[in-house]
């Protein structure tokens, strides 16, 4: 079991504050994604106590909307956990079932979150914090015969720098990581190495680039290099100022 829940430190956000003392994270979550096909309506994910005590879990649902290059989680009764809280023994999994119980088929992709805290278990001493670890996993229903995704990509100079824009026309989610931009003359930007985001179909996303001195003018057409799960990410995209 050890592989199965290696690698997914990058899928936990931790909320905290400063400190003297924090305990030590528990909770662990797998897998890190949840892709359900039609006819297909449930799945499923494991949790994980690693730690010598009990603690407590919440696991809900929610709509994952994405507006005007940002993103929200919104409620929905749509598809629901079960259960929605639980007290997981220490050294021990449970398996929490997610079913979408919507009556009308699905249509087309439906995007959501599955979000996973570890409450605290004590009240908050003097000298500590209570510490929430957070899970937030991506989670798909959708159409078996679904398209692909179709990104637009555009590439924007701003007064604080370059944002790489993305406009998805198509019928899947794109997720890209390892994202960079670059022009025939060896001029690039990079984006980071790891997990850029998600592209929800029929929305828009942007990522600002880290702080840069390279130029692209206006109306050039660069290439965005990066993975995608679909593999390698290959576009064009069109260099703009943003307004």
């Amino acid at each position: 079991m050890k592989g199965f829940f290696g690698g997914l430190a990058a899928a936990m956000v931790c909320y905290c504050a400063t400190t003297a003392m924090a305990a030590a994270a528990s909770l662990q979550v797998a897998p890190v994604l949840l892709d359900v096909a039609a006819p297909g309506a449930a799945t499923s994910a494991t949790v994980r106590n690693l730690g010598n005590k009990p603690i407590n879990v919440q696991v809900r649902v929610f709509r994952w909307v994405q507006r005007d290059g940002a993103e929200r989680l919104e409620p929905t009764d749509a598809v629901v956990a079960s259960p929605p809280s639980l007290q997981l023994p220490a050294a021990q999994d449970y398996l929490v079932r997610i079913v979408r119980t919507a009556k009308s088929p699905v249509q087309g992709e439906e995007d959501y979150r599955l979000v996973i805290d570890e409450l605290p278990s004590a009240p908050r001493r003097a000298g500590t914090v209570a510490v929430v670890v957070r899970h937030v996993i991506p989670m798909f229903f959708h159409q078996s015969d679904l398209g692909p995704a179709d990104v637009e990509w555009n590439l924007l100079r701003g007064r604080r720098g370059y944002v790489l824009q993305g406009k998805n026309r198509g019928a899947s989610y794109l997720r890209v990581a390892t994202v960079s931009v670059a022009d025939g003359a060896g001029t690039s930007i990079s984006f980071g190495k790891g997990l850029l985001g998600y592209i929800l179909p029929g929305s828009t996303m942007q990522w600002p680039a880290a702080a840069s001195t390279r130029n692209f003018a206006p109306g050039k057409t660069v290439t965005v290099r990066g993975q995608s799960q679909i593999g390698a990410l290959d576009a064009s995209a069109s260099v703009k100022v943003q307004r």
